[in-house]
């Protein structure tokens, strides 16, 4: 009976029967963007993107909690990043090292000098494409990187993700998929879709 319930298992799995994932809306408090996700994955952080300079919503994937607690599984990330300058840090200090952080970067996608950036950020730049998200022209890229916490005795894990930026004249929207890399091709069609139900709100 095991051995018929497994292969039952492998059938509906080679005929692609196996269980959907259910997708449903998602709205931004703020009206900023609406999207489909799916309902297994519970989204995390701020629900109103302009509540501070930097804000944004995390849709957790499949996850393997490990390192204190932190999921390094599969999520998708929407950042919204402000460039109106009454939404900045007050502080001139803070407020240089936000542009320095989150702005700057974002600009060279655009076409800003890449010596707007820091030596060490110069290097191993990825190759950039054009694309679009909600009907509005974007930059996209693909990076991988080494998760590691010798500290607390972690695995080291390698992470891959596709990172795709809108420039509007408030803000910046980055909406990024990552996932182990041995996990990130098998969660890409959720990303995938995930985007192409991408739409902006009329105050993005």
């Amino acid at each position: 009976m095991r051995r018929a319930a497994s292969l039952l298992c492998a059938v509906m799995t080679i005929c692609g029967c196996s269980r959907e994932l259910v997708w449903q809306p998602y709205a931004d408090a703020s009206g900023d963007f609406s999207v489909e996700a799916p309902k297994s994955w519970p989204s995390t952080h701020d629900p109103n993107l302009k509540r501070r300079p930097v804000a944004m919503v995390t849709f957790l994937g499949e996850e393997t909690p490990q390192d204190e607690g932190r999921p390094l599984g599969a999520q998708i990330q929407v950042s919204r990043v402000t460039r109106v300058a009454s939404e900045m840090p007050a502080d001139a200090k803070a407020r240089r090292k936000f542009v320095e952080a989150w702005i700057v970067p974002p600009d060279v996608l655009f076409g800003a000098p890449v010596e707007s950036l820091p030596p060490e950020a110069r290097e191993n730049l990825p190759k950039v494409s054009d694309t679009t998200l909600g009907g509005k022209a974007a930059k996209t890229y693909e990076r991988e990187y080494e998760y590691v916490n010798h500290a607390h005795g972690a695995l080291d894990v390698w992470i891959r993700s596709v990172d795709v930026v809108v420039r509007t004249d408030k803000a910046y929207y980055m909406v990024v998929y990552s996932a182990p890399r041995d996990r990130f091709e098998k969660y890409r069609p959720v990303f995938e879709r995930f985007v192409k139900s991408f739409a902006f709100g009329p105050s993005a």
